[in-house]
């Protein structure tokens, strides 16, 4: 899937299982989107899939040994249609 696609592209993503795809490819397709059609996804029950997916893969992401002995908390505030608070 890219940006380029001339299906519906919210139909297209709400399809996907957003935990099959790798971290690069789904980067990939997020890149790939105009500012249109990324306004688009984040809309509605999509935006909220989305959000949860970049949030969550945050934290298999992290990497304990390059922090050192550093204890963070950082606050994410998604505005927009709806305000929306993740934690990582």
């Amino acid at each position: 899937m890219d940006g380029t696609s001339s299906g519906n592209l919210t139909d297209d993503l709400s399809a996907l299982d957003f935990a099959a795809v790798a971290p690069e490819e789904f980067a990939r397709i997020v890149k790939g989107l105009s500012a249109k059609q990324l306004a688009e996804v984040m809309r509605g029950e999509l935006r909220t899939r989305i959000l949860g997916e970049v949030f969550g893969r945050m934290k298999q992401q992290f990497r304990p040994e390059a922090a050192g002995g550093l204890t963070a908390l950082i606050r994410w505030k998604i505005t927009g249609e709806s305000d929306a608070v993740y934690e990582t």
